[in-house]
């Protein structure tokens, strides 16, 4: 197997703040700004795959409707290549007055320019019924 790219920490960096600060401020179409123009997400594992910088930060802003608040942040990086292995937390207060904690892993892999071409999440889904019940 041949990695064609290897990124320094400084450009991993980059992106995830891109991705994950625009996640932190509610700004779907600053996170999908992270992402190749014709980038995929499937997050989480299992969900429909978004393609696409349009597709993907309407996706998140689904998610994010029913938030008043969201952080997250990367806890952990493992790089290799091209990709990275990102451990997250991620603290939540909904529009109906509730709150939680949550955490999960995202396999990135980063094309020639640095942006993430596909991003796949592992997280409990069960989280998303607590945040809009």
């Amino acid at each position: 197997m041949t990695q064609g790219v290897t990124f320094t920490a400084d450009r991993v960096n980059k992106t995830l703040d891109t991705y994950y600060g625009g996640m932190s401020r509610l700004d779907m179409t600053g996170c999908a700004g992270a992402f190749a123009p014709d980038g995929v997400c499937e997050d989480p594992k299992g969900s429909h795959l978004q393609r696409g910088r349009a597709a993907i930060a309407t996706y998140f802003e689904g998610l994010a409707a029913s938030l008043q608040s969201f952080h997250i942040a990367p806890k952990a990086v493992y790089t290799s290549g091209d990709g990275a292995a990102v451990a997250w937390a991620a603290s939540w207060t909904g529009r109906n007055g509730r709150s939680g904690d949550f955490a999960g892993v995202d396999v990135i892999t980063l094309d020639g320019n640095g942006e993430i071409s596909s991003l796949v999440g592992y997280w409990d889904t069960a989280v998303l019924a607590e945040m809009s019940a």
